[in-house]
């Protein structure tokens, strides 16, 4: 684990450079930690009254409150101080996530404790972001920024942090990763309001299906996470974007095998099929009949 940590009662004073009002009070920026983890096991829920920032980069699974979520690759996680939380995973692989911590402060030391959300549309009020209560995803090209800003934080430290003061450098890269955060955040939300991310996938599976195609080549052309594109897809369909793409293709074998004089053999490899066998076995599941039948 790569880890930088300063215990909160000697931290120094926050970064005033960095502040925002709120109730007629001034509150400035101060960064708590920052570490990229691997680890594995089940600790138990704890709160503390910080904003916790969390990028996976593999998938795990995370408590908020009493609800448990499983994560996957590219997604954020934003919490609220004091809202008890948990990291743990349910398999034996461990995962792995960027974290920083970080906190609002005024002059009496008291941390502004407002949702994750509220915070952003402070810090950025130019554009809104909905309520951030659960994992949020973000699509690929935010995702290679986002990866790249947690990276870039590293470098961004002064020898100073030694003696408790991680630096102006640090607190002005995480301004501008929460920029990049709400500004993916706000791309996924209007993404997520139109029809049209559905529309292409839809267009490039009928453009497609007859050649082998996966569900990366899809989030590529669509330029979009694959997660939350096969999530986006399947409540507009009812179906998985592969569950849709084998329905296409037996549909498509069904017609050519009952109008053309075409071979099982050839009907599996014109409809994007490299093996037989496994196209009978898909076919035979969808429809009840083999194909040999038909």
């Amino acid at each position: 684990m790569i880890n930088y940590y300063l215990p909160k009662q000697n931290v120094k004073n926050a970064d005033a450079a960095f502040s925002i009002q709120h109730n007629g009070n001034i509150y400035a920026l101060g960064i708590e930690h920052f570490s990229q983890t691997v680890s594995r096991g089940n600790p138990k829920p704890h709160s503390h009254p910080v904003y916790h920032l969390i990028y996976y980069v593999t998938g795990g699974e995370i408590r908020l409150n009493d609800t448990i979520y499983s994560t996957e690759p590219g997604q954020l996680v934003f919490i609220s101080p004091d809202i008890p939380h948990s990291f743990f995973s349910k398999s034996d692989q461990p995962y792995s996530y960027f974290e920083i911590t970080f906190t609002f402060t005024d002059n009496r030391n008291c941390p502004l404790t407002i949702p994750f959300g509220e915070l952003l549309n402070k810090l950025f009020p130019y554009t809104e972001v909905p309520p951030l209560e659960t994992p949020q995803s973000a699509a690929k090209n935010w995702c290679d920024k986002i990866e790249s800003s947690f990276l870039n934080l590293p470098s961004l430290l002064p020898e100073s942090h030694l003696n408790n003061d991680f630096g102006l450098a640090l607190s002005a890269g995480l301004i501008e990763l929460l920029f990049i955060v709400k500004s993916a955040l706000r791309q996924q939300s209007c993404a997520e309001k139109s029809p049209s991310r559905v529309n292409d996938i839809f267009r490039y599976i009928h453009a497609n299906f007859q050649r082998r195609i996966t569900l990366s080549d899809i989030a590529r052309s669509c330029n979009g996470n694959e997660q939350h594109l096969n999530r986006l897809f399947k409540k507009s369909s009812g179906k998985t974007i592969m569950n849709y793409i084998n329905h296409i293709r037996i549909e498509t074998a069904g017609r050519m095998l009952r109008s053309e004089n075409y071979s099982v053999k050839e009907v599996s490899r014109l409809v994007g099929y490299d093996d037989e066998f496994y196209f009978s076995r898909v076919f035979k599941k969808i429809t009840g009949i083999p194909p040999s039948k038909i």
